[in-house]
């Protein structure tokens, strides 16, 4: 989710930036001639099954670093010296780091790859419908014409 947020971020940001240079995008026509679409992002990601999968993954990641940690935690309140239960928790929290790192660099990956796929997805439908611009329909107040369930199909 926090990915996704992220996204949306570049994509607002992108958003005010663009606003101004939309004549370019419609050929220096006045704006009610201008083609443009707007979609939901955040539905056609989270519709895809490589998210839902992705999603999955990670449910079951945390509760495998959850259990990992309530073992260190059983065996290292077993071990009645101080030094080694000191060198356990080292260990343990070091495994700990490792393993959160991985599961972290494995689903930011999955993530951009998913937010690469639905973006060629968008650029190709706009394209087949003939749109000049397409907009993040959560920065548009008002207008453009509401693809996002043509793009979702083909994302699924």
């Amino acid at each position: 989710m926090k990915d996704i947020k992220i996204i949306v971020k570049t994509l607002m940001t992108l958003l005010m930036f663009t606003i101004p240079m939309l004549p370019a995008f419609c050929d220096n026509n006045p704006l009610e001639s201008c083609n443009i679409a707007v979609v939901d992002y955040d539905k056609i990601a989270k519709s895809s099954q490589k998210y839902m999968e992705l999603k999955k993954y990670q449910t079951q990641k945390t509760k495998e670093l959850q259990d990992f940690m309530r073992t260190a935690r059983e065996n290292t309140a077993l071990e009645k010296n101080d030094a080694k239960r000191a060198e356990l928790q080292q260990k343990y929290n070091a495994e700990y780091k490792a393993r959160k790192a991985e599961i972290e660099q494995y689903y930011s990956s999955k993530i951009k790859e998913i937010d690469s796929s639905i973006n060629a997805k968008i650029q190709e439908k706009a394209r087949t419908l003939g749109y000049s611009l397409v907009l993040s329909k959560r920065g548009v107040l008002y207008g453009g014409e509401d693809i996002t369930n043509i793009v979702e199909e083909g994302i699924k």
